[in-house]
């Protein structure tokens, strides 16, 4: 799973025993924000307020991980839109 973290992500983690690893509290909210921008993970239905749920990662990010979130950010400002080519056409 860690090859689908950005790198500023990654950086917030810690290695252990070959795992990268985030503390429940605040760095969860990392995971969570990288899974829901790459739409690999969607919030669970037993969150009733899921608006409610993503501003609470948002909150948590902007509060203790700032130099995460200003990456996310910049990298969300620079992204360039992705031009889908067919493999082949037809006629």
């Amino acid at each position: 799973m860690e090859e689908v973290l950005s790198p500023a992500a990654r950086e917030c983690g810690q290695k252990h025993n070959g795992y990268l690893c985030y503390e429940e509290d605040s760095e969860e909210s990392i995971v969570f924000r990288e899974l829901l921008d790459k739409k690999l993970w969607e919030i669970p239905d037993r969150i009733k307020d899921k608006t409610a749920f993503e501003n609470s990662i948002d909150k948590t990010l902007k509060e203790y991980h700032l130099d995460y979130w200003q990456s996310r950010e910049q990298g969300r400002i620079n992204a360039a839109p992705i031009k889908i080519t067919p493999a082949y056409e037809t006629r």
